[in-house]
């Protein structure tokens, strides 16, 4: 919390030039009701035990079956230029979800949103550096 320096009335408030603010960390032992589970989908979240990616890896998409919309999960070792790209059976290029986008190390989810695909079965790849690895997704609608 941030107190102003001055308050006469809403209009008026002066607040300082600068603040520090400590972080505030809840646990489940600090709540007074049961925590709640998260289901929350972000667009690209990392993971904060980047220091223990060792590899680079590629994760099945979830839900998957999936409609309209799924996440790919891919862990990188070091700091990388990404690139995923969804293919249909034929080999055919159907969207380009991430171009040479540079990530961190540790572990990042994509969300993909499928809703102007046709049902199928699709290829999602991965290729980070000198890595390149495919899965295969299902949407259903």
């Amino acid at each position: 919390y941030i107190r102003p320096v001055d308050f006469e009335d809403q209009e008026n408030i002066i607040w300082p030039d600068n603040a520090t603010l400590s972080p505030i960390v809840w646990t489940k032992e600090n709540l007074d009701f049961e925590a709640p589970l998260c289901y929350c989908e972000q667009d690209v979240s990392v993971d904060r035990n980047a220091d223990l990616a060792t590899e680079y890896v590629l994760s099945q998409n979830y839900p998957n079956p999936f409609n309209p919309s799924t996440t790919i999960n891919f862990t990188l070792p070091a700091s990388s230029d990404v690139r995923l790209t969804i293919y249909n059976t034929l080999g055919q290029r159907v969207a380009t979800v991430l171009n040479d986008q540079r990530f961190t190390s540790g572990t990042h989810a994509v969300n993909f949103d499928a809703s102007r695909l046709a049902s199928g079965v699709y290829i999602y790849r991965l290729e980070a550096n000198n890595f390149k690895a495919d899965r295969k997704m299902v949407l259903i609608k």
